[in-house]
C-alpha cells in the first residue's frame, strides 16, 4: 500500500540519510490510507511519538517497510522529537521541538506538544477511534477493530479503553496502547487547558494524566483485559493471537520477530505450511523480512 507524504515527495538531490529506502512508485495517485483493516466497521487514526536520538527511528522504518503498526491503520501520523525523518517514497514524519532535558518535565512537555499537534491536525474528527501506540509496541489494527466490535464500542460515546487491572484502584490505560473514541478526543480538545491547570501534568506520566483528565471531563472507560499483552501488567507470547498488541520490543529484530510470529499464527494456525497457498504466502513474507533486516543491517 502506498504511503502519502506530509508535504508531497521530496525533491532534494542531496544524499539520502540512512533511513530513506527506495520503494516502488505506486500506480496512480498516492493515498492517505492503508485500508488494511479490511471489513472493520470503524475508521482508525493511529499515531506514535518517538525520540529520534534513540533506537525508535529504526523501529519506525521497519514498520513502514512492512506496512505494519500504525501504517496498517486507515490514517496515521508519526511525530518525531527534534528532527523530521524522511522514509520511503518521500513520506515525512511530523517534527516537534525537543525538550531542553529528557527528565520527567521534559517528557511531559513532549507529549503535551504531540497531543496539541494531533488536535490541530484534526484527522481524529474523521476517524471513529484515535489510537496512540508506543514505537516498541507490536500492534495489529485489524485485531483492535475486532476487540472494539466485541466491546460494542462507539465513536459517539465518550469512552477510552482500559487494559490493565493488575494494580489497586480502577482499571488503567497503559502508555503502550491508548484508544480513544472520537467523542473522547473531542472532549479532551475542549477541556485540555482545564486539565493541565488542575492536574500536575509535568510530573505525571502521559497515560495517567490522560486517564485523570478524561475522568474530570466525564469520559468513562471500557475494560478489555484481553487486548494488550504488556510486560508491566499481563504478559503473553506473540503467538497468542487473542491479543491485539504486544509490549515492549525495543530492538528491531525482536519487534519484527514478534510481528512475524503473531501474524503467521493468525493467518495459518494449524494449516500445514507445505500447502501451496500457505507456502507461497509464507515465502513472500520471509523475503520481505529478510529485505528489511538487510536494509537495517540486522542479522
Amino acid at each position: 500500500n502506498p504511503h502519502s507524504s506530509e508535504s508531497g515527495k521530496s525533491n532534494s538531490t542531496s544524499p539520502d540519510p540512512w533511513w530513506v529506502f527506495p520503494k516502488p512508485e505506486p500506480n496512480g495517485s498516492s493515498t492517505n490510507s492503508s485500508n488494511s483493516t479490511g471489513s472493520c466497521p470503524f475508521k482508525l487514526f493511529c499515531f506514535t511519538v518517538l525520540n529520534t536520538t534513540m533506537n525508535a527511528p529504526r523501529l519506525l522504518t521497519a514498520q513502514f517497510e512492512n506496512n505494519a503498526g500504525i501504517f496498517a491503520c486507515d490514517e496515521y501520523m508519526a511525530i518525531t522529537v527534534g528532527a523530521q525523518l524522511v522514509l520511503g517514497q518521500g513520506w515525512k514524519t511530523k517534527k516537534i521541538s525537543a525538550p531542553s532535558q529528557w527528565d520527567t518535565q521534559g517528557v511531559a512537555e513532549v507529549y503535551k506538544n504531540a497531543w496539541d499537534e494531533i488536535l490541530w491536525d484534526g484527522r481524529f474528527r474523521q476517524a471513529d477511534f484515535t489510537i496512540k501506540v508506543a514505537p516498541d509496541t507490536v500492534f495489529f489494527p485489524d485485531r483492535i477493530c475486532k476487540h472494539l466490535t466485541e466491546l460494542r464500542a462507539s465513536a459517539y460515546a465518550r469512552t477510552y479503553v482500559a487494559t490493565c487491572t493488575q494494580s489497586t484502584g480502577p482499571p488503567k490505560m497503559l502508555g503502550s496502547l491508548e484508544i480513544f473514541s472520537r467523542a473522547a478526543v473531542e472532549a479532551f480538545s475542549l477541556g485540555k487547558t482545564k486539565c493541565r491547570d488542575t492536574i500536575g501534568y509535568k510530573t505525571t506520566a502521559e497515560a495517567e494524566f490522560m486517564q485523570q483528565c478524561l475522568g474530570m471531563l466525564n469520559v468513562t472507560s471500557i475494560l478489555d483485559e484481553d487486548m494488550l499483552a504488556d510486560e508491566t501488567c499481563g504478559p503473553s507470547p506473540c503467538d497468542d493471537v487473542t491479543k491485539a498488541a504486544y509490549s515492549s520490543y525495543t530492538e528491531v529484530a525482536q519487534w519484527l520477530n514478534c510481528w512475524e510470529v503473531s501474524d503467521y499464527a493468525k493467518d495459518f494456525g494449524d494449516i500445514p505450511v507445505d500447502e501451496i497457498e500457505a507456502a507461497v504466502r509464507l515465502r513472500m513474507r520471509k523475503l520481505k523480512l529478510v529485505q528489511t533486516k538487510k536494509l537495517l543491517k540486522l542479522k
